[in-house]
């Protein structure tokens, strides 16, 4: 629920430490799956699971 007031530069700051938020929890994720894998790599699968869920959002929406 949007509160009004809450200002545009609040509501912008607390979404970017949500974002913030779930990649540190994506992070981890990969890491407890891949203990293995280096920053490098763990930013590479990341960044296929980001693209991924876009996808699947992107398929749902043509059905």
């Amino acid at each position: 629920m949007r509160s009004p007031m809450m200002m545009g530069e609040e509501r912008l700051r607390i979404g970017l430490r949500l974002h913030t938020a779930s990649l540190g929890n994506a992070r981890e994720a990969i890491r407890n799956q891949f203990p293995n894998a280096d920053n490098v790599r763990t930013e590479g699968m990341r960044k296929r699971i980001r693209v991924g869920n876009k996808v699947e959002s992107m398929s749902k929406i043509d059905s």
